[in-house]
């Protein structure tokens, strides 16, 4: 029996490291994300911080895979409680980390990609990738917004 809570403890402890981690990471990407689409120079301003912007991608990678071991480590607790309930808080939470990732992350490397090609290319397709990174800055709010309180609401 003490062998157990010692285990829980340290399972608690672990998860509040993580969670601690994540929340960190999460808030330093924020900042290091921040103001870079204000204005309508946005483009200009992201291809000249694109370091800024991989540093905000890997740290919003960084928060994703420290929330995504949560479940996973409380499984076992979860379990014995109800283990239709745990397997679903694992593969929900699971979905929700990845597929909030993929498309924040993917979204804001391909934001640099298109920044820099609109650097590059001068004036001929200038509105061309002005219409892509709108796309990108403005598509990840309804679907980062969709996904997220679909996984919560199950």
């Amino acid at each position: 029996m003490k062998a157990n809570i010692d285990s829980s403890k340290n399972t608690a402890r672990i998860v509040g490291v993580l969670f601690i981690i994540g929340t960190v990471a999460g808030i330093l990407s924020a900042f290091a994300l921040g103001g870079l689409l204000n204005g309508p120079d946005y483009l200009d301003v992201v291809a000249s911080n694109a370091s800024r912007v991989t540093v905000g991608a890997v740290l919003i990678l960084v928060m994703a895979i420290a929330l995504a071991m949560i479940p996973a480590l409380m499984f076992p607790i979860l379990k014995k409680h109800s283990q239709p309930l745990a397997i679903g808080y694992v593969i929900f939470r699971g979905a929700l980390e990845t597929l909030t990732t993929i498309g924040l992350v993917v979204g804001w490397l391909l934001l640099v990609v298109v920044a820099r090609q609109y650097v590059d290319s001068g004036a001929t397709a200038t509105s061309q990738f002005s219409s892509l990174g709108i796309l990108l800055v403005k598509a990840n709010d309804p679907i980062m917004r969709s996904v997220v309180s679909i996984v919560f609401n199950l």
